[in-house]
C-alpha cells in the first residue's frame, strides 16, 4: 500500500495498489504504443539454435503483453497466441512436426450427423502420429484417445454421461458411444418410421457413389448383369 506524510493527499490516492498505478500507466502509454510493430516484433521471434528454450519462452511472453491481444469483451487471448508462436517458432523441427500433430488430434472433434466410427478412426489414425511415449518407453495413447472421445463427442447428454463414469476403460468408453448411437437411430425411428437420419444418408450417397464409380469403370460388366 502507498503512504503519504501530506495530509492533502486524497484517501483514494494512498490506498492506490501496485495494480491500480500499473494500469494507470497501462491506460496512459497504450495509445502511444505501435501495437502494430509490437505484434511484429512478436510474430518473427524464433528460437535460434543452441538458445535455451526458457530464454524463447520468457522473450515471447515479454513480448506477447505489448500486443493488446484483447476480445472486444475485454478478455485476452495471449495465451492462445503464445501456442501458435512456441509451435511455429520452436527450433527443434522435430519437435514441432510432433508438436503440429498433437494440435490437429486435439481439434478434433464429431460434427453434427458424422457416425462415431469416422470420429474415432479419425482419432486412431492422427493419435499415432503424436509420439505420445513416456520416458520409460510405453505409450499412453489410449488415455489421450480416451480423453478425446469424451471431449469431442457431438451429443452433449452422451457426454454428461461419460463424465459421470468413473475409471472406465477406452472400449467401454468406445461401446457406449456406439450403443448410445445406435439405440438414438432406434428411437428415432419408432417415433417416425419414414424418418432418414443423417447417417443413414451418408451411407446412402456413398452406396450410390460406389455404384456410380462402378459403372464408369467397368460399363461392360454392368451391361452383362
Amino acid at each position: 500500500m502507498v503512504t503519504s506524510s501530506d495530509p492533502s493527499t486524497s484517501a483514494a490516492v494512498v490506498s492506490r495498489t501496485l495494480e491500480d498505478v500499473l494500469k494507470a500507466f497501462d491506460d496512459y502509454s497504450i495509445p502511444f504504443r505501435n501495437i502494430t510493430m509490437e505484434s511484429y516484433k512478436f510474430n518473427n521471434i524464433v528460437q535460434t539454435e543452441g538458445r535455451p528454450f526458457i530464454e524463447f519462452e520468457t522473450q515471447l511472453r515479454k513480448q506477447v503483453q505489448l500486443c493488446d491481444y484483447k476480445c472486444d469483451c475485454g478478455r485476452t487471448y495471449e495465451e492462445r497466441m503464445l501456442l501458435d508462436r512456441f509451435i511455429i517458432g520452436i527450433q527443434d523441427k522435430r519437435l514441432q512436426l510432433k508438436l503440429l500433430e498433437s494440435y490437429k488430434f486435439n481439434n478434433i472433434v464429431q460434427t453434427e450427423g458424422r457416425p462415431f466410427i469416422e470420429f474415432e478412426t479419425q482419432l486412431r489414425k492422427q493419435v499415432q502420429l503424436c509420439d505420445y511415449k513416456c520416458d520409460c518407453g510405453r505409450t499412453y495413447e489410449e488415455r489421450m484417445l480416451l480423453d478425446r472421445f469424451i471431449i469431442g463427442i457431438q451429443d452433449k447428454r452422451l457426454q454428461l454421461k461419460l463424465l459421470e463414469s468413473k475409471n472406465k476403460k477406452l472400449e467401454e468408453i468406445i461401446t457406449e458411444c456406439k450403443a448410445f448411437e445406435a439405440a438414438a437411430k432406434n428411437n428415432e425411428f419408432l417415433r417416425n418410421p419414414h424418418y432418414e437420419s443423417p447417417l443413414t444418408q451418408l451411407s446412402v450417397a456413398a452406396i450410390i457413389a460406389e455404384q456410380f464409380s462402378t459403372r464408369i469403370i467397368f460399363p461392360s460388366a454392368v451391361q452383362r448383369k
